[in-house]
C-alpha cells in the first residue's frame, strides 16, 4: 500500500456506477451555469481505487467531499473504518480543487457571484514550498494565476498575496511552474523586460 494520491477527476455523473452508488439521485445533481454540482475525482494508495464525490464549497473555491465510493463493484478491499482512517481526504481534495478548476474551466464563472473568484491557497500548501510537494504547489500556482486573469487582475501579484509572499518571489514561483510545464497561460499586459534570448517577457505574469 502506497500514498494516496488524485489520480483523475471529472464530472460525477460519468463516473462507472455514479448514478448506481450516489446517495443522491443521479437525476437530481443539478448544473451552475457549465459547472456540475457534483465532481468526482478517482483516488488511490496503488492498491485500492476510490471515487471521492466532491462539492465546491462557494466561499473558498475548493472543492469538498460528500461521499465516498469504490472504484468497482469487484474492488477485493471492502470499504470498511480501517481503509478510511487512512485516506487523507483534505489532501486529497486540495489536489483534486487545482485539477477541476482546469477540468470544467471554472474561468467562465468567476465574477459571476457562484463560486468564488480567486481560490483561498490552503496554509498547508503554501507550507509546501520550497521543499514539499512542488507539483502541489504548481498546480495552485496556476489556479490562482489563471484565475486572476480571468477577472482582469494581475497574476503574478495575485499569487504573491494569496501565497503571501513578496513580489520577486511570485515571479520566481511563477517562474517555476511555468518551467515545470505545469503554467501554460501568460499575461500579455504589464511592463517588459527583456529574455536571454532578446524577446521581450511580460514581468506582470
Amino acid at each position: 500500500m502506497g500514498e494516496w494520491r488524485t489520480k483523475q477527476v471529472g464530472d460525477w455523473g460519468l463516473h462507472p456506477g455514479g448514478d448506481k452508488r450516489s446517495s443522491v439521485p443521479l437525476a437530481s445533481v443539478g448544473k451552475v451555469g457549465s459547472m456540475p454540482l457534483y465532481a468526482a475525482a478517482e483516488v488511490t494508495d496503488g492498491e485500492t481505487s476510490l471515487i471521492l464525490k466532491l462539492r465546491v464549497n462557494e466561499s473558498s473555491g475548493e472543492w469538498e467531499a460528500v461521499a465516498i465510493v469504490l472504484r468497482d463493484e469487484g474492488e477485493d478491499s471492502p470499504l470498511t473504518g480501517k481503509l478510511l482512517r487512512t485516506l487523507p481526504i483534505a489532501k486529497l481534495c486540495r489536489e483534486a480543487t487545482p485539477m477541476l478548476y482546469r477540468h470544467f474551466k471554472h474561468g467562465d464563472l468567476f465574477g459571476t457571484g457562484q463560486i468564488k473568484a480567486i481560490p483561498e491557497v490552503p496554509l498547508d500548501v503554501i507550507e509546501q514550498w520550497p521543499k514539499g510537494d512542488k507539483h502541489l504547489v504548481f498546480q495552485w500556482v496556476t489556479t490562482v494565476y489563471d484565475a486572476a486573469l480571468s477577472v482582469g487582475a494581475p497574476p503574478t501579484r495575485t499569487v504573491g498575496e494569496k501565497f503571501g509572499v513578496n513580489q520577486s518571489k511570485a515571479i520566481h514561483l511563477v517562474r517555476k511552474a511555468r518551467d515545470a510545464g505545469v503554467l501554460k497561460s501568460s499575461s500579455v499586459t504589464g511592463p517588459r523586460r527583456k529574455k536571454d534570448n532578446g524577446t521581450k517577457e511580460t514581468t506582470d505574469r
